[in-house]
């Protein structure tokens, strides 16, 4: 992971992995991880990560791991760097799924084999498994994003309840953070899943501020869901500076 140094560069090697616990099978792999990378987009309803394993025991086939286990990922701000650095690095914690499982590879020790764990957010889970029929009428389309956000993404088929979310706990949720859209509209939602009706309703949204663009975005970043205009990220300015240096 990178973080940022007293002048505000970013550096790599700041964060220290603190937890990799495969809720499923209550085990910890952190110490088998070679790399994490986490990813998330403006233009990606949900975050992704992939994780680099070097697993002397076989755990892909004898704990097993599988698609939908529950990854919880700890990553903590190297304590000796922030003493140096003289900056408050922020905890990184996300619940994630296994999505996939790729480039296995066997070393030259064929007792040993390395891997990717491709994983997805919590919502990535929800949305495959949620469906929409419903109409809503003379509504904000902002309005209607936090009715599905909390009727239906974060709520039906949610944490506690039987089955596979029952791996999940009311603190593993996040909430939404919604701009105000301009007018108000009928719509019937023909058994859409919840991004897809996110993404259709973000096509067609105008801001109350600006009334002149349609370009909304449905995202997720480590603190939340989003639902907002480009135009007003980029009115607030940029959150941090990223430098690359040219060998």
């Amino acid at each position: 992971m990178a973080s940022r140094d007293s002048k505000g560069h970013y550096a790599p090697g700041s964060y220290d992995i603190k937890k990799v616990f495969l809720r499923d099978h209550e085990q910890d792999i952190r110490f088998k991880v070679l790399e994490i990378n986490i990813f998330e987009s403006i233009f990606q309803p949900c975050m992704t990560a992939d994780i680099t394993v070097l697993d002397a025991e076989n755990l892909v086939a004898n704990l097993p791991i599988a698609d939908g286990d529950v990854v919880d990922i700890h990553l903590a701000f190297n304590s000796e760097d922030k003493i140096q650095q003289n900056v408050d690095g922020e905890d990184i914690k996300c619940v994630m799924e296994v999505i996939k499982i790729t480039s296995r590879i066997k070393t030259d020790n064929q007792d040993v084999q390395t891997y990717n764990l491709r994983l997805a957010s919590i919502g990535w889970s929800n949305n495959v498994r949620t469906r929409i029929s419903r109409s809503y009428n003379q509504q904000p389309y902002s309005d209607v994003v936090e009715e599905i956000f909390y009727d239906k993404f974060v709520t039906e088929g949610n944490y506690g309840l039987k089955g596979h979310y029952s791996k999940f706990t009311g603190d593993d949720a996040k909430n939404i953070d919604v701009e105000s859209t301009h007018g108000e509209y009928s719509l019937i939602i023909p058994r859409w899943k919840p991004i897809q009706c996110f993404n259709w309703l973000a096509g067609r949204s105008q801001s109350s501020e600006t009334k002149d663009a349609v370009n909304y975005v449905f995202y997720e970043d480590k603190e939340t869901y989003n639902f907002k205009s480009i135009d007003s990220l980029v009115k607030a300015g940029a959150t941090d500076d990223y430098w690359v240096k040219l060998e």
